[in-house]
């Protein structure tokens, strides 16, 4: 893993969340709850409308076009370590979020298997107006 990572951010990217979108991934997770596809259904219960799900932030890693931190992992050593999402409001339809990673820490343990160095990268989505909605931390492990 590259330490001189640390700091690196990409350029500013476009998220368009789609409706069709939001029932996808609400269907790949299997989770039923109509807030996340009856627009009558979250009416009612004083959404405004539909929402994402709370994991709905993974889909960040498949937006297209955007760039990418490289932080030259070794891929047969990598794993996925850990995955946060703080949202300071709710993802829905139609909303356009302007979204940036950075590696915020890089660090190193020791294992049983030997040094195991952790990178996490966090991506900040704002609203047109530049408030806050999204904060999605990942963790990437590569072992020695």
């Amino acid at each position: 893993m590259d330490k001189s990572a640390l700091g690196k951010e990409t350029k500013e990217f476009v998220w368009e969340i789609e409706k069709g979108k939001i029932y996808e991934f609400a269907m790949a997770i299997v989770d039923n709850n109509p807030i996340y596809r009856d627009e009558d259904y979250a009416e009612n219960a004083n959404l405004r409308g539909i929402i994402a799900p709370p994991t709905f932030g993974t889909r960040l890693n498949f937006v297209p076009g955007v760039e990418k931190i490289d932080l030259k992992l070794n891929f047969h050593k990598v794993l996925h370590g850990e995955q946060q999402f703080e949202y300071f409001k709710p993802v829905r339809p139609g909303d356009k979020l302007y979204c940036k990673s950075k590696v915020v820490d890089i660090f190193e343990k020791s294992g049983r298997s030997g040094t195991m160095t952790f990178a996490v990268v966090e991506t900040t989505c704002r609203d047109a107006n530049g408030e806050k909605v999204l904060v999605a931390r990942g963790t990437t492990i590569e072992s020695s």
